[in-house]
Formats: structure tokens, C-alpha cells, sequence
């Protein structure tokens, strides 16, 4: 499996599908693939998907599904993170790639007391998570979301959650990820904030919702430096072995 595209389409057998046009620019004019020559497709679901050429012409190819593998999920529980939105949004797309290579499920822009308000390049950030799922080889492609108010996206967490909201002041309830106790969660909230960070109120309204206070350490770090940081120490908790 030298290289891996993406598309949306039904995992089921014997099923012939049109290549999306940036597949079949990529595919037919840049690695000038031919009729019956194998290509693998991720849906971004969990599968891996053998289809055969059957079709090529200058402007459309055909391919038609040979087998469907289903993937193991990499991770005990999925990862999710809702990260202020910075002024300069471009630096959201670190989090955006490298959370993809590290098996991130969802990113959350979030609006928050110390956010400039502006609007999240939501668009540009599905293709970077795309693109970083087609370089990672992984099966499941990272959700992003639109931007949504603090509140708003704490009060829909699920119950049986678990909630990290990291905070540069260490507080005497401040843990830190290698002492956190992760089994038995099905999906982990990472809370990251702007400039400036979490306002009190904000880390207070946290706390009242039973989120544990995060301590990265005492450099000051930037919003997509401490989203690497704790990512990667949570994935490296998380891994299945």
C-alpha cells in the first residue's frame, strides 16, 4: 500500500465507483495508473478499501471495490480537543496535521472570553486533515467542527467523558497527564486556550463541571505547542500495543 486516497464510498464489495476528481487527476495524470492496476481508498471510517481500475479516460476513471479491510481502532479511547481560536490561524493547522498523525478523533475551535472574534478556516482545515490522513495512512480521518462558544461545547460533553482542561497556573489540584488516570473512558476532552489563556471564570465553570486542571510544566507554551505536547503524551497512554 504505497499510497493511500480518500473518498467517501459505500465499504461493500463489488461496487464501482467514479475516482472524485482529485483522485483521478492524482491517480491517472500524476502516477499514470491504468486500467486494472490496484488502488486503496480510505472512506476515513475505519476502512481500507481495494479497488481495481476498470475504466480510464481523459476525464473520468472507474474503480471497483475488491476487498474491504476493517481496522483496529489505534487508540483505547478517542482523543478530542477544543482549542481557542488564535489571531493568526494558520498556527491552528499544526493541530490540525499532527493531531491527525496522532490519531486525534475531532477538533473543536473554540470561542472563548480572550478570543478575537473572527471565523475559524474550517474549510481549509478538512483538507489539511485529509491530506494528513492520506500521508499517515490512517483509517479514520479527523472531524473538525465549526467554532462554537465555550460554554456551548462543555455543556454538550457526554457524561461518561473525561474532561482536561489545561491551564498554565499551577493550581494544588493541577495534575499532570502521566499521573492521570485514563482507563475506562471512551472519548477524552482536551481543552486548550487562546492568547492569553482561560479566563478565571472559564477555568472556574470548568472545574464545576468536573474537568481536571492540566499542568504542562512552567514554560509558558504556545496554544498548538501544549495541544503537541499533551497529545502526545495522552496518545502515548492511550496506544494499543
Amino acid at each position: 500500500m504505497d499510497e493511500v486516497f480518500y473518498q467517501l464510498v459505500p465499504a461493500k464489495t463489488g461496487y464501482n465507483f467514479p475516482l472524485s476528481e482529485e483522485s483521478h487527476h492524482h491517480a491517472i495524470r500524476v502516477l499514470r495508473h491504468q486500467v486494472g492496476d490496484t488502488l486503496w481508498f480510505t472512506n476515513g471510517q475505519g476502512q481500507f478499501i481495494e479497488a481495481r481500475l476498470s475504466s480510464v479516460s481523459k476525464k473520468e476513471s472507474v474503480a471497483e471495490i475488491v476487498t474491504v479491510e476493517n481496522q483496529t481502532f489505534p487508540l483505547l479511547a478517542k482523543l478530542h480537543i477544543a482549542a481557542g481560536l488564535l489571531k493568526i490561524n494558520s498556527r491552528m493547522d499544526w493541530i490540525i496535521e499532527k493531531g491527525s498523525e496522532l490519531g486525534l478523533s475531532s477538533f473543536i475551535p473554540l470561542e472563548t472570553e480572550r478570543t478575537i472574534k473572527q471565523s475559524g478556516k474550517t474549510d481549509r482545515w478538512d483538507k489539511l486533515a485529509i491530506s494528513a490522513l492520506k500521508q499517515s495512512k490512517n483509517a479514520w480521518k479527523l472531524q473538525v467542527a465549526e467554532p462554537e462558544s465555550f460554554k456551548k461545547v462543555i455543556l454538550k460533553l457526554p457524561a461518561s467523558s473525561l474532561f482536561l482542561i489545561c491551564h498554565e497556573i499551577r493550581k494544588p489540584e493541577s495534575l499532570t497527564i502521566s499521573s492521570l488516570d485514563v482507563s475506562g473512558f471512551s472519548d477524552i476532552f482536551l481543552f486548550l486556550g487562546p492568547e492569553g489563556g482561560f479566563s478565571d471564570a472559564e477555568i472556574e465553570l470548568a472545574s464545576k463541571s468536573n474537568a481536571k486542571i492540566v499542568w504542562l510544566g512552567s514554560q509558558r507554551l504556545r496554544t498548538e505547542s501544549a495541544a503537541i505536547v499533551a497529545l502526545s503524551a495522552l496518545h502515548q497512554k492511550l496506544i494499543v500495543t
